[in-house]
C-alpha cells in the first residue's frame, strides 16, 4: 500500500480530532484573531479609493490608468488564492498567513514611497501578492472548527470585520489626505499589518493544519504559470489601451494570449494527478451558483470603488475628510447587515438573502442613472447606505453557500477557488467602469451624463444575480 496516498486523508483525521478538543470559547477566540489579517485588505482598499483623486492628479493618470493601479493589487490577489490554499497543504495555514502579512508590509513600504506611478503599481502587487490568501485561509479555519449549522454566524460574525475597517478606513485616510498628503495615509496599513502579525502569532496555536511536505515536487507550478498568464493577457484585452495603446476589446493579440493560456490552462488541470486548480468543485452546482452569484455580487462593487471617489470630487469637490465620510456609509451599512445576513441564511436558507441584496444593487445603480440632474450629495448618501445594506446582506450567504456542500478536507481548496472568482468580478468591474467612463469622457459626453451612463450599465450584472438567485436551492438549516 501507498503510505503516501494515505497521508493526507491520516493527517486530515489527525487535525479534525486536534478541532474537536477546542471549546467554544477557544473556537470563537481564534475567528477573532482571524478577523484583524481579514481587515488588512479592506484598509488598504481604503486607503487607495480615497487617494484615487489625488493619484490622477500627482501621475496625471487617465481613468483607465487608475483602474490598472488597482487591478495591480486585485490580479495577484486573486490569481495567488488558490495557490495559497494548495501550498497551506505543505507549510501550513498558520505559516502561510504570517508570511502573507509579512509581503503585504514590504509592498506598503514601497506604495508609500513611490516616486512614479509604476513604483506604486509594483507596491500594491507586492501587497496583493502578500494578503491574497488571507481571507480564504481563515474561512478554512472557519470551516473546520464549526459545525455546518454553525458556520453561517461564524462566517458573518468574521465577515463583519472587513465592512467595519472600510467604514472607519476612509474617514481616517481623509483626515490624514486633509492634513499631510497620500503618502502617509498607508500608514493605516501598516499598522494594521504589524498588529496582525502580533495577535496570529500570539492567538492562533501551530499544529492546526494538513502538512504534506512531499507535495513541494509534485506542485502544479505549470497550472499557477498558465493561469497567471491568462489573467493577465485576458484584463490587458479588456483595457488595453494603457498597455498597446490599442482601443480595449480591440487588440487581437491580447485576445489571442488569453484565449490560448486559458485552453491550455483546462487541459493540463484534467490532465495531472495533483492540479492547484481541483475542477472537480465545480461538479457541486451550489459550488458553481455560490461562485457565480459571489463574482456578479462583487461587479458592481468594482465600478462603485473606482468612480464613486472620482464622482465625488468631480462633481461635488469634496475635501478630504468629507470625501472620507461619504466613503464611510456604503461599508457602514454593510457592516450592520452582514452578520445579520449570515443568521438569516441559518436560517431561512441563503435564496431570499440573496434575492433581496441584487435588487438592492439594481434598485440604486438605476436611481444614479436616472437621477435628476444634479444628484445632492445627502440623496448620493442614501443610495450608497441602500448599495452597503445590499451587499451585506448578500455576504456570508454566498459563503455559506460555497463551503456547504465541501469536505472539511478540502475546505482550504474550495475557499481559494471561490475567493479566486469572487474578485475576478472585482477586477472586472475595475476594469469594464474604467473603460466605459474613459470611451464616455473621449467621445466629449458631459462628465456628469458619463458616470450616469456608467452606472447605469452596472445594472446588468445585477440583474444576472437576482436571476441566478430564484435558481438557487438552498436545503436551508436542516442539512448536514
Amino acid at each position: 500500500m501507498d503510505f503516501h496516498r494515505l497521508l493526507p486523508f491520516t493527517t486530515w483525521l489527525s487535525t479534525r480530532a486536534y478541532f474537536r478538543r477546542l471549546s467554544n470559547e477557544q473556537a470563537w477566540l481564534i475567528v477573532i484573531a482571524l478577523m484583524f489579517p481579514s481587515s488588512i485588505m479592506p484598509m488598504a482598499s481604503s486607503v487607495v479609493r480615497v487617494a484615487s483623486p489625488l493619484f490622477r492628479d500627482t501621475f496625471q493618470a487617465s481613468t483607465e490608468n487608475l483602474a490598472w493601479l488597482s487591478m495591480s493589487f486585485t490580479i495577484p490577489y486573486m490569481v495567488l488564492m488558490p495557490v495559497y490554499s494548495r501550498l497551506s497543504e505543505m507549510v501550513g495555514r498558520r505559516r502561510l498567513i504570517l508570511a502573507g502579512i509579512a509581503v503585504f508590509l514590504v509592498g506598503t513600504c514601497v506604495a508609500m514611497l513611490a516616486p512614479r506611478l509604476w513604483v506604486l503599481m509594483v507596491g500594491q502587487a507586492l501587497q496583493g501578492f502578500g494578503s491574497a490568501g488571507l481571507m480564504p485561509l481563515a474561512m478554512a479555519y472557519i470551516a473546520a472548527i464549526f459545525e455546518r449549522h454553525e458556520r453561517g454566524k461564524a462566517l458573518g460574525t468574521w465577515s463583519s470585520v472587513g465592512p467595519a475597517v472600510a467604514w472607519i478606513g476612509p474617514l481616517l485616510a481623509g483626515i490624514l489626505i486633509s492634513q499631510w498628503d497620500w503618502r502617509v495615509t498607508y500608514i493605516l496599513p501598516m499598522v494594521m499589518g504589524i498588529l496582525s502579525l502580533i495577535v496570529v502569532a500570539r492567538a492562533i496555536p501551530p499544529g492546526m493544519s494538513n502538512i504534506q511536505p512531499h507535495m513541494w515536487r509534485r506542485f502544479d507550478w505549470i497550472g499557477v504559470g498558465l493561469l497567471a498568464v491568462f489573467i493577465i493577457c485576458f484584463f490587458a484585452y479588456l483595457s488595453s489601451r494603457p498597455i498597446t495603446g490599442v482601443a480595449p476589446l480591440q487588440d487581437w493579440r491580447l485576445g489571442l494570449a488569453s484565449v490560448v493560456p486559458l485552453a491550455t490552462l483546462l487541459w493540463w488541470e484534467r490532465r495531472i494527478d495533483n492540479p492547484f486548480l481541483d475542477l472537480n468543485l465545480y461538479r457541486s452546482k451550489l459550488f458553481r451558483q455560490a461562485s457565480l452569484g459571489a463574482a456578479l455580487r462583487m461587479v458592481t462593487m468594482g465600478c462603485t470603488s473606482l468612480l464613486v471617489p472620482l464622482f465625488l470630487v468631480d462633481m461635488f469637490q469634496v475635501d478630504g475628510v468629507t470625501l472620507g465620510l461619504m466613503l464611510m456609509i456604503n461599508p457602514a451599512a454593510m457592516s450592520l447587515m452582514v452578520r445579520f445576513g449570515g443568521t438569516a441564511a441559518d436560517r431561512f436558507g441563503s435564496g431570499k438573502p440573496l434575492m433581496v441584496g441584487f435588487a438592492l444593487q439594481i434598485a440604486v445603480m438605476l436611481s444614479i442613472y436616472r437621477s435628476p440632474l444634479p444628484l445632492t450629495l445627502l440623496g448620493l448618501g442614501f443610495l450608497l447606505a441602500v448599495h452597503g445594506l445590499g451587499m451585506g446582506l448578500m455576504l456570508a450567504s454566498l459563503h455559506r453557500i460555497a463551503l456547504l456542500d465541501v469536505n472539511e478536507s478540502n475546505a482550504t481548496v474550495a475557499a481559494g477557488m471561490y475567493s479566486f472568482v469572487r474578485f475576478i468580478g472585482v477586477a472586472i468591474g475595475v476594469a469594464v467602469a474604467g473603460v466605459i467612463f474613459q470611451g464616455f469622457t473621449d467621445a466629449g459626453v458631459e462628465p456628469i451624463m458619463a458616470y450616469r451612463q456608467t452606472f447605469g450599465g452596472f445594472a446588468v450584472a445585477a440583474a444576472a444575480g437576482l436571476a441566478l438567485s430564484f435558481v438557487i436551492k438552498d436545503p436551508g438549516p436542516s442539512h448536514a
